[in-house]
Parts: C-alpha cells; structure tokens; sequence
C-alpha cells in the first residue's frame, strides 16, 4: 500500500468515512497523526475570535506577530468583519476598551464560511465539558447540614454544662410564669437552629406543628421535650 497524507482520528469521528474501507478501495494507507496541535486546542472554546480564525484559515498561528502581513489576511479579515457587522453571518460582537469591535464565531459559522470560501479548517468541534450540577448541589446541601448538625451538638453540650450548674432540668416552665431569664442564650439559639434545620424555607408553621417538631428533634439528641407555652414564648422576638 501506498502511503498518503496523515488525518487526525478526529476526521473519522467526525464523518461518516471508515478508515478500513477507505484504505481498501483507494489501496493507500493512512496514518494517523495523533500529536496533538495548537488547531486540538480551539475545540476547548465555543466561540473563536475573529484573528484566530483567519490565521487558521491561512494555516498561520494566532500568536503569529506577523500575521497581519500576510497578503490575504485583511481582505479575509474585512470581509468576515463586513459580514458579522451587517447580521450577514452570526456573531457575537462586543467592544474592547478602545471602543474596537471584537468578533467572536461559533465553529459551525467558521466552518461553513470555510466550506463556501474553500478556506482551510483543521480544528476539531467544540466540546463542552459536562458537569454534575445535581451532584455539586447535594454535596453543597450536605455541608451546610453538617455545619447546623456540628452546631446542635455544641449547643447540646452547652446546654448540659447548665444544667449541671443550675441543677435544674432542661424541661422549660412556660414563658407566661417564669422570667424571661430562665431561658438561656444557648437555649434560643438551639431553638433558632432547629427552626433552620427543620423549615429551611423560612415558612414556619403554627405553633402546636413547631412544638411536635421541635421535640421530635429534642428527643433523637437526647433532651427533654418542650411545652407549647415554651415554644410560643421561644417564637416570639426577645424585647
């Protein structure tokens, strides 16, 4: 077999041809070229900039100090320019701090113009890199659950250094017949945490459902349940 000019595997992924079968009928061999260029590089982005594309187009590098002498390199330039200024193709347009218009291409655009203009396009499609939003949101989620449920258990030691101090038990007496200082800090901020753990969407309900909820979580820590005078007491903001 006969050797002929090297493709990149991405010109069969991106086709309908089997290399096999084209190696038999044509009685040539084709070899892959697998090393990796700057052209590999442009599929990481999805809009390519107007003076990459044209470099591209003359098989210059973008980086290319020079680029802007070649002999067809304005006349190509101007005429993309001309075309996306006008809505003639689709572009995306924004202006840079000198107020130039900067031009931005989908590779479907560059790569009809190419085929209409018979310009050289060597770079492969565009793909987009897949992300597990679902994923990054529940481990998000499971922190901040976490973080509250690392809070309760300080807030549970807390409240039982009390009542160690105070011998008293941490059943609360109703606001109505006790002082307002027989609740604690730790004790509001305990409660303030389960109303966060329990209605993350602020939506509170009634008193007597907050008081089955409240001592539902109470009870699985280990604490003593509440009354409703309490938990009304507990909803209401300190003076």
């Amino acid at each position: 077999m006969k050797t002929m000019a090297q493709f990149n595997q991405n010109d069969f992924e991106t086709t309908l041809l089997n290399r096999t079968e084209l190696e038999q009928a044509l009685g040539i061999k084709i070899n892959l070229n697998n090393n990796a260029t700057f052209f590999d590089d442009y599929a990481m982005y999805s809009e390519i900039n107007l003076h990459d594309a044209v470099c591209i187009f003359l098989d210059m590098h973008p980086e290319n100090w020079n680029a802007h002498e070649h002999p067809r390199y304005n006349t190509i330039f101007n005429a993309i320019k001309q075309s996306a200024e006008t809505g003639k193709i689709t572009a995306r347009i924004e202006q840079d701090k000198n107020g130039f218009n900067q031009i931005f291409l989908t590779h479907d655009t560059i790569r009809q113009y190419a085929q209409t203009y018979n310009l050289q396009w060597n770079v492969p499609p565009y793909r987009a890199v897949e992300i597990n939003t679902q994923t990054a949101d529940n481990s998000e989620l499971v922190q901040q659950l976490t973080a509250k449920d690392e809070e309760i258990a300080r807030l549970k030691a807390e409240i039982e250094i009390l009542q160690q101090e105070q011998a008293q038990s941490i059943q609360l007496s109703p606001v109505e017949e006790e002082p307002q200082g027989r609740i604690s800090k730790a004790q509001r901020s305990l409660f303030s945490l389960l109303l966060n753990k329990l209605y993350p969407d602020g939506k509170i309900p009634n008193v007597n459902s907050v008081k089955d909820a409240i001592n539902e979580e109470l009870n699985k820590i280990g604490l003593s349940e509440v009354s409703y005078n309490t938990i009304a007491g507990l909803m209401k903001k300190p003076k």
